[in-house]
């Protein structure tokens, strides 16, 4: 469902914010996404069918233990993806060291 390990960029002391690449699930009327170090968390404004825009509050681990999953127009909830790694950086910093 997500492709590959995604990028949270820094905005303040503590949030960054991630725009994760995933597949359409076929029903789906939102994605939720889930981190070590969060409660579930909706994606918020900007998220498409493919893309999910998620504020971490307190940051991420960057174990992959990171998972989503899709929730249809009755509220009942998708499988979880595979868990998955999402890498903070700050903003302007280089990727190529990960």
């Amino acid at each position: 469902m997500v492709d590959g390990d995604q990028v949270c960029t820094r905005i303040g002391e503590r949030r960054c914010v991630a725009t994760i690449h995933h597949t359409a699930v076929e029903g789906a009327v939102r994605y939720v996404v889930e981190n070590s170090t969060t409660d579930p968390i909706d994606c918020s404004g900007g998220s498409t069918d493919v893309l999910c825009v998620v504020i971490f509050p307190d940051g991420v681990d960057s174990g992959r233990n990171t998972v989503m999953w899709a929730v249809d127009a009755n509220g009942v909830a998708g499988l979880r993806s595979e868990p998955f790694r999402v890498i903070t950086r700050s903003p302007g910093e280089s990727l190529r060291r990960f």
